[in-house]
């Protein structure tokens, strides 16, 4: 979502506020000095003459009035009410123009998410999915966000972002975020039984959707799965092992930690598929040149058109039944290597 139409109209809010009250100042300062410099009044009852006066309550005059005096205080009241008519008008432009501006924003945005093609979504935005699209878009990737907590909306210059307020679980609000476009989506709502709804209604409206979802009790994994999710994971579970992993083997959790979790480290490790054109296919690994081609990207693992998936390959593997590599790289060895298995590096 691009805050930058947001972020002028709270600035134009804000000086519209500051001009109201420079204004209402300005009636009340002119009034009370003028009252002490006509009728020589103490501060006190100048000003107290001076608010009777702009606010028309009628309360009548606390001393008698010479005639430069009643002259003033006319131009005091036509001055106040003038003033505070153009501010109730800028009050009542404030309320329409916020009103129209978020209503017109929220089209717009409708319209943005609908036109979208090969993003995530994510269901729910507490903790868990503020850390999934906080990663998603570490890797660039363009998010939806679905909450029916329009408090949760993300906040500061988040590029990639969209957010839409409503029910993950209505069929009417997973079309809204264009869910047979998506790439795929995450569900993290807080109760199970709401994940496994939101999963089972992705997967009929798109057969061929990725979907994760989290889960709290061991139980509902299985019901994940059969609903329709390609992966269930615990965050609890998966949070126990890598408390383990950093108190058995601190130097490998480091290891995980600091390229594939720490801002401003652009190392990657993803899968990226392979078509049935590519130059790669029928080549042993060795004879590849995945390795030049891709300026030093690791490979990993892969996976093969039947399913299965192939770990630490040999440099003799033949590349005839790959569906998708599983590399290791920064972003330069990443983009080489996708151009040069899908033939289009020169």
């Amino acid at each position: 979502m691009d805050p930058i139409p947001y972020q002028q109209f709270k600035r134009k809010v804000r000086n519209r506020i500051l001009a109201m009250i420079g204004l209402l100042a300005f009636v009340t300062s002119y009034g009370t000095l003028g009252f002490i410099h006509f009728e020589g009044m103490n501060l006190h009852d100048a000003f107290y003459m001076t608010i009777i006066s702009i606010t028309t309550v009628g309360y009548g005059e606390i001393v008698p009035l010479s005639d430069s005096g009643r002259m003033f205080a006319v131009s005091t009241i036509l001055l106040g009410v003038s003033s505070s008519g153009v501010a109730l008008g800028i009050l009542s432009n404030l309320v329409f123009e916020e009103t129209l501006f978020k209503i017109l924003r929220g089209k717009h945005m409708e319209k943005t998410i609908r036109n979208l093609t090969d993003h995530y979504i994510v269901c729910g935005y507490g903790t868990t999915g503020v850390g999934i699209t906080e990663e998603l878009l570490l890797q660039g990737e363009t998010v939806v966000v679905i909450d029916n907590n329009g408090e949760r909306r993300p906040e500061g210059d988040v590029r990639h972002c969209y957010f839409m307020e409503g029910d993950a679980r209505k069929d009417h609000t997973l079309a809204s975020a264009n869910l047979e476009g998506a790439k795929g989506l995450a569900t993290s709502l807080t109760e199970d039984a709401d994940n496994v709804f939101v999963v089972l209604t992705a997967r009929a409206i798109n057969p061929n959707l990725r979907i994760v979802s989290r889960y709290k009790d061991p139980d509902t994994e299985k019901k994940l799965l059969t609903a329709g999710a390609n992966h269930a994971i615990s965050p609890y579970k998966m949070g126990g092992q890598r408390l383990a992993l950093a108190l058995a083997n601190p130097i490998l959790m480091k290891f995980i930690d600091k390229p594939f979790r720490q801002k401003g480290l652009r190392v990657h490790f993803l899968q990226l598929e392979v078509p049935d054109n590519s130059p790669i296919h029928g080549k042993q690994i060795k004879n590849s040149r995945i390795r030049e081609e891709s300026l030093g990207a690791l490979i990993v693992g892969l996976i093969e058109t039947n399913g299965e998936s192939v770990f630490n390959p040999s440099p003799e593997y033949r590349l005839d039944r790959v569906k998708e590599l599983l590399v290791l790289g920064d972003d330069e060895q990443i983009q080489s290597l996708r151009l040069y298995i899908n033939g289009s590096k020169k």
